[in-house]
């Protein structure tokens, strides 16, 4: 959603977290999965919770807005469409969804593309690629479908691939590579859901986050998305309460979460 000329002004430092930081997330997340399946999840959507709010905003002209009435409800339209498609197609759905994944995470400013497309393909495909049967066992419970052999293996493809690109960041000394070893590093560690919360946090919303706060400053950034972000985790709330209850099963919530997730990626990287 960023306009070039804005991009241009932002300094290459910002284009990716610091070091730090993406260490001590990991740390954290190690800790959760050294704790068990409960603690995971909570980390997990915390993680998830945390990154929500950079894909809230609207850029124009160099500005930054909130997101609009009309806005807000073109934005959910477009997410029960795609809600209803993945209910009818889950594994196309879910085709689709990882690869507009690959692309929109692929798409930010970074001293190295290279690096930055061997995180989303890593953070797409790594867990089919390092935890295979835990990667088909998730798959199976977001489309409520049987994942099959193939379909895994394509996915896993990708993740090959990403380690093949992070491989070479190392050997040509690319600064940012040390941040594709730690998602190379929390794809083989961590269970899926957790690294690909990790990935989301540390290595794209973080970044997206600090650009925002370099340019607009940190109280217009947060002025700009409360509104939205206040909205979303009311859903969220409400969504896992139904889940929890049993009114939703876990292939409708993922359709839910995938539908208000898609109009984001789309419109990032269309408007980029």
């Amino acid at each position: 959603m960023m306009s070039a000329d804005v991009r241009a002004s932002v300094p290459s430092r910002v284009a990716v977290p610091g070091v730090r930081t993406a260490l001590v997330l990991l740390a954290i997340a190690s800790l959760a999965e050294g704790m068990g399946g409960a603690a995971s999840m909570i980390v997990a959507a915390a993680f998830f919770l945390a990154g929500l709010a950079h894909g809230t905003l609207v850029e124009r002209g160099g500005a930054l807005f909130a997101t609009s009435n009309p806005e807000a409800t073109g934005y959910l339209v477009v997410a029960a469409a795609i809600a209803a498609f993945w209910l009818a197609a889950p594994l196309l759905g879910l085709a689709l969804f990882l690869s507009l994944s690959a692309w929109h995470f692929a798409g930010e400013e970074a001293e190295s593309p290279l690096a930055t497309r061997a995180i989303a393909l890593i953070a797409v495909g790594g867990s089919a690629l390092f935890q295979p049967e835990a990667t088909r066992a998730v798959f199976a419970d977001l489309t409520g479908a049987a994942i099959p052999p193939l379909f895994l293996w394509g996915v896993a493809a990708a993740g090959a691939v990403g380690v093949v690109m992070v491989l070479l960041t190392a050997v040509r000394r690319e600064p940012p590579a040390i941040l594709g070893v730690l998602a190379l590093t929390a794809v083989a560690w961590l269970s899926p859901v957790l690294a690909v919360a990790f990935v989301f946090l540390a290595l794209h919303a973080l970044p997206v986050t600090s650009r925002l706060f370099d340019l607009y400053g940190v109280q217009s950034t947060f002025e700009a998305s409360a509104p939205a972000t206040l909205l979303a985790l009311t859903g969220m709330g409400a969504l896992a309460l139904a889940l929890g209850s049993g009114v939703l099963d876990s292939a409708s919530a993922a359709a839910l979460l995938i539908g208000l997730a898609t109009p984001h990626m789309l419109v990032d990287r269309l408007e980029a």
